[in-house]
C-alpha cells in the first residue's frame, strides 16, 4: 500500500478541514495504507488534548484515536507550535520538541519534516484556508 501525507492549516473549530482530515485518514488506514499529517499554522491546535466541544467532534479525540494505529503519525511545526504556546524547550535527539499539550503520540519538529514527508508520499493532500 501507498503512502498518504495530509497537511492541515486550520485550527480544531474555524472549519471541517480537521474533521474531514480526521476521516480520510481513518479510511486510509483501514484500507492498509500509511498516514502522516502535518500540522501547520493553526493547524498545530488541531491536536491539543482537553478540547471541550458540545456539537462537534472533538478533534484532538479523534487524533489520539488514530494515533493507535501503527502507521499513522502526527506531526507539527515548532515554529507554529511555539508562536502558540505549545512548545517549550530544545528538541531531544529526534528533533522532537517538548510539550505537555498534546494528546499522546503527537509530535512538534522542524518545518524541514515536512519536505521528508512529502519526498516519501504516494499522495498529498492539502486542506487549507477556506470553509
Amino acid at each position: 500500500m501507498g503512502t498518504l501525507t495530509i497537511l492541515l492549516t486550520s485550527g480544531p473549530y474555524s472549519s471541517r478541514h480537521p474533521e474531514f482530515a480526521c476521516r480520510i485518514a481513518d479510511e486510509a488506514l483501514k484500507k492498509g495504507h500509511k498516514v502522516n499529517m502535518f500540522l501547520y499554522m493553526d493547524g498545530v491546535l488541531n491536536a491539543k488534548k482537553g478540547q471541550i466541544t458540545k456539537d462537534s467532534p472533538n478533534i484532538g479525540e479523534s487524533l489520539a484515536e488514530l494515533l493507535k494505529w501503527e502507521n499513522f503519525k502526527v506531526i507539527a511545526c515548532i515554529r507554529s507550535a511555539q508562536s502558540r504556546g505549545i512548545a517549550r524547550g530544545e528538541a531531544d535527539s529526534s528533533g522532537s520538541y517538548p510539550t505537555d499539550e498534546y494528546v499522546a503520540g503527537a509530535v512538534i519538529k522542524s518545518l524541514h519534516e515536512l519536505g521528508n514527508l512529502l519526498k516519501a508520499s504516494d499522495k498529498v493532500i492539502a486542506l487549507t484556508g477556506g470553509r
